[in-house]
């Protein structure tokens, strides 16, 4: 998330206070700024803004906010927000349901109202709008939200009005008034007289944009108000056009020329103007144009960054490109290489590629492209190999290498395997040492993500310094190295130091390594500080591998600490219809993360979700590709899910491939004490306890412990009941892994419940196991309802129809009709206004 987005913008110093509006914006749940371009809905908002900065989260919005994107903005604007404690969910899980969770959980810990400013709602792509109609219409009460656009956006807008949550500022509330223009007109330095400036009100309806063009005009020397005001009413031509293409002409060349230039950038600085301009004072014009028109605007930090009006930036790039388009590909040129002089590799992309600089274009991905994809810019990486012609990426080696690593973060195993062997077949015979550089960092990459990763890079070790550490400890963990791991981050510490998203990385795989050690703790607190430092450090961190670490460990020890909604939130974009989230998609966390989703929906009463998930990840499964901790974390959840056929179908599938490890003993235990064959339960229990078998995934041992103590209750061996418990708490205790306990057969429960805790530790994790557990027995949780019946349930609220409903979900009215039905079942219902009256008393609606 780029930090403009989420920057309160600075009022232009020609700006014009307008208390009325400001007014009008404190009013209501949910306010709608809807007019063209240039009537002041920016900068209305940011002076509204600024005299309430502590309690306003603006996000800026663009094309790239499409319905993966925008829910984690808007997390990130509230983040950003002052009043708005750290710590929370900064990045949305997918869909409709895992956003509002993410929401709520942010809005729950306020300590004040806070207002969500979403600007330039115009911009965002059609898949956007469904997050924005769940946005306003299951607002969380302590949040506001306006929205500002050229255009009323794609949500229902009636049912708000009907519902009286609405509060609409159109073009006939942000016009001028005759005597705001007046002072317009003064700021501007153009003396007109009332009956001028009321015929200009007239003529533009208010349109501040218009009227601040129209000033330019009329303050051209040797052109009258009365003669700029007749070419306008005889012209037959739209305001807009007479505006951009009249107005335009009577700007003194130079700043035309500098304007014309400053338009092939979305922003700029005065340097970069300078460039592109051929003129070093290319700057201060932009900085004057700024003062006295609303054609430029500035903002950052210093004011130091400039935009061009988009009206004028469009017709200014329209015009080029018809009339010059070598002029165009110039400026496009010179911003690259501006870009470019700067080492900023991702902003010269784009320029090189309008400037039909293919070849340049492939020395930058060449050189830069790996790294881009390490730093989470691999959707421009992407976007940039697809522009380039094919026969220039075929062509090449690297490129085609690149392109295989990109298609591996996505997933695409095939695809990726291909392009491996076209980049090899490609490779001359004694290529260049930054080639073999770039093939061993590749093949690193290939190998992370399409591989068991059991050894090094076949073809040389990567240097362990820099990106290229964090690369070798992530191969380290993945091939189950922790000393190396650990070794690696170590030596190269300083070095990543330096380097904030390095560190991010950095430590998610020092948490990776406490998981696997079994220090689940440390795991989740190492996950939460990667994360946090991640969103700070870079806007592409969500395409990052170490986000995609942190979001796994973080739903490990949710599900670890009994927390299993907070496991599907967590994993809800790992697991969006029709394609996973990457780089999420990685081949080797599939398993895993299906089966914790699939453990989190059966502990939430949802066994048909579950089970479907359970089943996936077995089916997911392959040995050639997983290593061995991973079949047994799969395996053990789904033992643990007491699901008796599912657990004897995974016995079977993954026994050959456990031989000789607890977790397989455990399994077969499991199923001889399903039948009642305790004895054999037991001596194969003993073979773990005894440490003859140590564990692949370190919570086993607490899971074994749980298991003997069950089976010695069950034969009346009270004692060793006792003894196993007491080393069950000790386990639990030490490494944060409670869930073993909290879903532990009742009769253990009742001995914990009078267990003789010898340390204080002790007894403050076993009063925590039974408060979780009683937690579990709630009503409320009970129902566990699942994420799509909790949003069926909010509808039904409403006066909607079913059918109503199945077209705003783009499902069928049967399917809403079995939703609800087995709303009405888990709820004890018998219609909808009942289920409605017993949600909120279960405090399952707001």
């Amino acid at each position: 998330m780029r930090n403009g987005k989420l920057a309160l913008p600075l009022t232009s110093r020609s700006h014009r206070s307008r208390p009325r509006l400001t007014a009008l914006l404190d009013d209501g749940p949910v306010v709608l700024l809807s007019a063209p371009a240039g009537y002041g809905k920016t900068s209305a908002l940011a002076e509204w803004a600024a005299q309430r900065e502590r309690s306003i989260a603006w996000l800026t919005i663009d094309d790239t906010d499409d319905a993966t994107a925008l829910p984690t903005g808007i997390l990130a604007a509230l983040q950003a927000c002052p009043v708005v404690p750290p710590g929370l969910p900064g990045r949305a899980p997918a869909g409709p349901a895992g956003f509002l969770a993410a929401l709520e959980a942010v809005t729950t810990a306020l300590a004040e109202p806070v207002t969500l400013v979403l600007d330039d709602v115009h911009e965002a792509p059609l898949s956007a709008f469904a997050v924005l109609d769940h946005l306003v219409r299951y607002r969380p009460d302590p949040l506001r939200v306006v929205l500002a656009s050229r255009h009323d956006p794609a949500i229902p807008l009636a049912r708000l009005r009907l519902s009286g949550e609405l509060r609409e500022l159109r073009a006939e509330q942000l016009a001028l008034r005759p005597d705001e223009a007046e002072e317009v007109c003064a700021l501007a330095g153009v003396p007109i007289d009332t009956a001028t400036v009321h015929r200009l009100v007239e003529l533009t309806g208010g349109w501040i944009g218009a009227l601040r063009l129209l000033l330019l005009g009329l303050g051209d020397v040797g052109r009258s108000p009365e003669t700029v005001l007749d070419d306008l009413v005889a012209s037959s031509r739209p305001v807009a056009d007479f505006l951009v293409s009249e107005i335009l002409s009577h700007l003194p060349g130079e700043t035309l020329d500098v304007l014309r230039a400053a338009g092939v950038c979305d922003h700029l600085d005065a340097e970069l103007a300078t460039r592109l301009a051929g003129r070093v004072d290319a700057g201060d014009v932009l900085d004057a144009l700024e003062r006295s028109t609303g054609l430029v605007s500035t903002y950052g930090p210093r004011r130091e960054l400039f935009r061009v009006h988009p009206l004028l930036t469009a017709h200014l790039q329209a015009d080029l490109r018809r009339r010059r388009p070598d002029r165009l590909a110039e400026l496009h040129d010179r911003a690259a290489t501006c870009y470019l002089d700067r080492d900023e590799p991702v902003e010269a992309l784009p320029h090189l590629l309008a400037a039909r600089r293919h070849e340049q274009a492939a020395g930058v991905l060449r050189e830069h492209g790996l790294a881009l994809l390490e730093r989470g810019h691999r959707r421009a990486v992407a976007s940039a190999l697809a522009a380039l012609p094919t026969a220039v990426v075929e062509a090449d080696p690297q490129l085609v290498m690149l392109r295989a690593v990109v298609e591996a973060w996505q997933g695409d195993r095939t695809s990726a395997a291909l392009d491996l062997r076209r980049a090899r077949a490609l490779l001359p015979a004694d290529p260049p040492e930054e080639v073999v550089t770039a093939q061993r960092r590749a093949n690193a990459w290939l190998q992370l993500l399409s591989d068991r990763c059991t050894d090094p890079p076949a073809d040389g070790r990567l240097a362990a310094d820099g990106s290229d550490a964090v690369l070798l400890a992530a191969q380290a963990v993945a091939a189950g190295r922790l000393d190396d791991a650990e070794s690696v981050l170590t030596a190269a510490d300083q070095v990543i130091r330096g380097d904030a998203l390095l560190t991010a990385r950095a430590v998610a795989y020092r948490a990776a390594v406490a998981c696997l050690r079994g220090r689940y703790r440390e795991m989740a607190q190492a996950a939460e500080r990667a994360e946090a430092l991640g969103v700070r450090s870079s806007p592409g961190w969500a395409d990052c591998d170490g986000h995609a670490v942190c979001a796994v460990l973080r739903a490990h020890g949710a599900l670890l600490s009994a927390d299993p909604q907070r496991t599907l939130e967590l994993l809800a974009g790992f697991l969006r219809s029709p394609e996973p989230d990457a780089p999420a998609t990685f081949s080797v966390i599939a398993p895993v993360v299906l089966a914790h989703a699939g453990a989190a929906h059966h502990e939430l009463g949802d066994p048909a979700a579950g089970g479907e998930l359970l089943d996936r990840a077995r089916d997911a499964l392959d040995p050639q590709l997983h290593q061995p901790e991973q079949i047994a974390a799969v395996a053990l959840l789904v033992h643990v899910t007491g699901d008796r056929d599912r657990s004897r179908e995974m016995l079977h599938r993954v026994a050959v491939h456990l031989g000789g490890t607890a977790e397989l003993a455990i399994l077969q235990a499991a199923a001889a004490a399903a039948i009642s064959r305790f004895s054999a339960a037991q001596r194969r229990l003993a073979e773990v306890t005894a440490g003859d078998l140590p564990p692949l995934v370190p919570w086993s041992s607490i899971e074994a412990q749980v298991l003997t103590c069950a089976i010695a209750l069950a034969t009346d061996q009270r004692g060793r009941a006792r003894s196993a418990l007491h080393e069950a708490v000790v386990a639990a205790d030490r490494s944060g892994a409670l869930r073993p306990l909290v879903l532990a057969p009742e009769p253990v429960a009742r001995l914990l419940a009078g267990y003789p805790a010898r340390t204080t530790s002790l007894a403050g994790c076993a009063r925590e196991v039974l408060r979780l557990r009683r937690a579990r027995s709630m009503p409320g949780r009970a129902l566990a309802l699942t994420p799509r019946e909790r949003e069926i349930l909010r509808m039904l609220r409403s006066l909607q129809p079913l059918g109503e409903i199945a077209d705003e979900l783009t499902v069928s009215v049967n399917t809403v009709k079995t939703h609800v039905k087995a709303l009405y079942s888990k709820m004890g219902a018998h219609s909808r206004r009942d289920a409605v009256r017993r949600a909120e008393s279960l405090g399952l609606l707001p």
